[in-house]
């Protein structure tokens, strides 16, 4: 099932993106959680010091009606693909292949279980890392404070 995951969100990456006007939007810390039509995401963005204009999104969503949790991580294009994403949160760590790269950017879809949902409830940081080459890797940290009442926020 879980390998169904990525598969079935590629049809929804347009639902996935950040809202557009005319939607709902609630601040929890450094969350923000949009709805319209009645779907709701919520999602942090960080933007690129060094390059002002270059914008890294962690987003969640809630699908089959509810039931299931999902992560999308959406990074500029131009990063190294092989490695694919290193994720931490709290004492999980993961290895995520980039699910699809279009004009927009590349996109990393995860399936997020209850154990790993409790981390996120519990951590301090998202933390990602990428590489930029071979030899070259960049760590950013989502910061995770207001995310256990955004999650909830999802549920409603």
């Amino acid at each position: 099932m879980s390998r169904l995951i990525p598969a079935l969100l590629l049809s929804w990456l347009p639902m996935l993106a950040l809202p557009a006007s005319g939607a709902d939007v609630a601040k929890h810390g450094s969350w923000q959680r949009s709805c319209k039509e009645g779907a709701c995401i919520l999602s942090q963005g960080l933007t690129n010091p060094e390059k002002p204009g270059i914008i890294y999104s962690t987003q969640f969503q809630r699908i089959n009606n509810g039931k299931q949790l999902v992560m999308q991580l959406n990074l500029p294009l131009g990063i190294y693909l092989p490695p694919g994403l290193g994720l931490e949160i709290g004492s999980v760590r993961k290895e995520l292949p980039v699910t699809v790269c279009i004009p927009s950017g590349c996109k990393a879809v995860l399936s997020v279980d209850g154990a790993l949902e409790q981390q996120l409830r519990s951590a301090d940081s998202i933390k990602l890392r990428f590489h930029i080459n071979e030899s070259s890797s960049n760590e950013l940290n989502f910061p995770l404070p207001g995310i256990a009442t955004g999650l909830d926020s999802l549920n409603l």
